[in-house]
């Protein structure tokens, strides 16, 4: 996947908690980011920090080419993983910055491991 990234890629981070609103605000002092999360307070919170927020899953991802997941369970770091790797038009691009176990990360890996 990193081999089709490029300068001009577009990031998205998924997760606007704690961690994940920190790495969208550091990056967005740099170029453009977008966010996504399932609680509109945290996405409010974002957008008022410079952040591209979307409310729907399908517009966040139809306007990025990297995700960077910042997520609460192990659990829903496969899901989302299995999300975007259903997409017609999938990231190029996925990072896992999750709390997620040692077998969490190498099931995540496997599901990308056909693209």
């Amino acid at each position: 996947m990193a081999d089709h990234v490029s300068k001009e890629s577009i990031i998205g981070v998924i997760g606007l908690g704690n961690a994940g609103h920190a790495i969208a605000s550091a990056l967005a002092k740099l170029m453009p980011v977008h966010g996504y999360d399932l609680n509109g307070d945290k996405r409010m919170s974002a957008s008022q920090g410079g952040i591209i927020t979307h409310d729907q899953f399908g517009a966040f991802t139809a306007a990025i080419d990297i995700a960077i997941m910042s997520l609460p369970h192990p659990d829903i770091s496969l899901a989302v993983t299995g999300q975007l790797l259903d997409l017609e038009s999938r990231p190029k691009l996925i990072i896992d910055t999750s709390t997620v176990t040692p077998q969490t990360a190498i099931d995540c890996a496997s599901l990308t491991s056909p693209y």
